[in-house]
């Protein structure tokens, strides 16, 4: 999430909510399962569309993943206040 506050010129708590804007923030590919080479990915940007509305889509985007609650964050989104729901 670091990464991405610094890339939209934000604080990593600066999120806005609306929106339609997803974000996989797979920028250095992912761990499991192991794909390295994965890219991120941004879709669903509008003209209207705010910086604070990608950094919360950044947030967002892992939820992706979740198939189970119970599981644990982790990465930069886990040393949030602003935690996306605790999956990883």
């Amino acid at each position: 999430m670091d990464r991405i506050a610094a890339l939209l010129g934000l604080d990593r708590e600066a999120v806005e909510p609306g929106g339609s804007a997803v974000l996989l923030p797979y920028l250095d590919g992912e761990r499991t399962p192991n794909l390295p080479f994965a890219s991120g990915l941004l879709t669903g940007l509008r003209h209207e569309t705010t910086p604070g509305q990608l950094l919360q889509a950044a947030y967002d985007g892992p939820r992706t993943r979740c198939s189970q609650p119970s599981t644990t964050s982790c990465g930069g989104a886990a040393r949030s206040r602003r935690r996306t729901p605790r999956c990883c």
